[in-house]
């Protein structure tokens, strides 16, 4: 999300993850880590706050792509909890009451899609 805001460019957000995940599959191994994809928080009511809904989105789709791609392709696993955050567009109970960051709901509904990772990481 940081990345979004501050107009991180494209190449420079790829070569950044690449590192990364680089360092991170060097250090404890591919088959021992996972990525979570990035939620949206421009369908908070704060989200705004942050530059344009759609063009911000858009830079959100655009960097988790890359993200699952980088990772498939250093056999990192992917979480995905992007589809999680979306429904904070209907359902305010998934918003912090800062109005921009996840409520603890929210976080809930992510624990219960990363918990099948870690422990598959576990078992592994």
């Amino acid at each position: 999300m940081n990345d979004v805001v501050q107009g991180v460019p494209e190449s420079s957000y790829r070569a950044n993850v690449a590192r990364i995940l680089d360092d991170i599959a060097g250090q404890v191994g591919a088959g021992r880590a996972f990525l979570v994809t990035t939620p949206d928080y421009t369908v908070t009511p704060a989200g705004a706050d942050y530059g344009d809904p759609a063009v911000q989105s858009a830079a959100i789709r655009r960097n988790n792509a890359i993200n699952t791609e980088l990772a498939r392709s250093r056999d990192i696993a992917v979480v995905d909890i992007y589809d999680l955050s979306l429904g904070a567009d209907g359902d305010r109970s998934l918003v912090a009451d800062d109005g921009l960051h996840p409520s603890g709901r929210q976080y809930g509904l992510w624990v219960e899609r990363i918990a099948p990772a870690v422990e598959a990481l576990l078992r592994a």
